[in-house]
């Protein structure tokens, strides 16, 4: 297929689960993709399987310096970013009564700061192709 051919996307949390499930359909219509994770050799080897259309680049989405880094290795391959997917995310298993406010926090950090973080950084990205882009967000309740 070739729905996407031409179109250059960053995959976050790609490196297994769903974020490695997007990254393998984002390259089979055609996109080149950028998976990104803190599991470097699991990364690493996904990008290997995947071929010459993706590569792996660390991005913990907890840290403003890595989006910045992660996006700005980006723009230096490909000039511009069309498709953005936040899948990282996690959680602790405790329940209200025992979760302390740093692990909560982190939580937070995780999984909502991340994707303003990491939607902040790439935005000059997204429109500097000029034509429309995806921002896609996963998450679970």
């Amino acid at each position: 297929m070739s729905r996407l051919r031409d179109k250059i996307a960053l995959v976050t949390g790609a490196a297994s689960g769903i974020g490695a499930g997007c990254a393998r359909a984002l390259v089979r219509e055609g996109a080149t993709v950028m998976l990104t994770d803190v599991q470097i050799e699991a990364g690493e080897a996904l990008a290997a399987e995947l071929g010459p259309t993706a590569s792996f680049q660390r991005l913990d989405v907890t840290e403003r310096a890595e989006w910045d880094a992660a996006v700005e290795a980006l723009r230096q391959e490909h000039g511009r970013l069309d498709v953005l997917v936040h899948n990282a995310g996690g959680g602790v298993a405790l329940d209200l009564e025992t979760i302390t406010l740093e692990q909560w926090r982190w939580v937070q950090v995780l999984n909502v700061d991340s994707v303003f973080m990491g939607t902040q950084a790439a935005l000059p990205l997204l429109r500097a192709s000029g034509r429309p882009a995806s921002i896609i967000i996963v998450s679970s309740v």
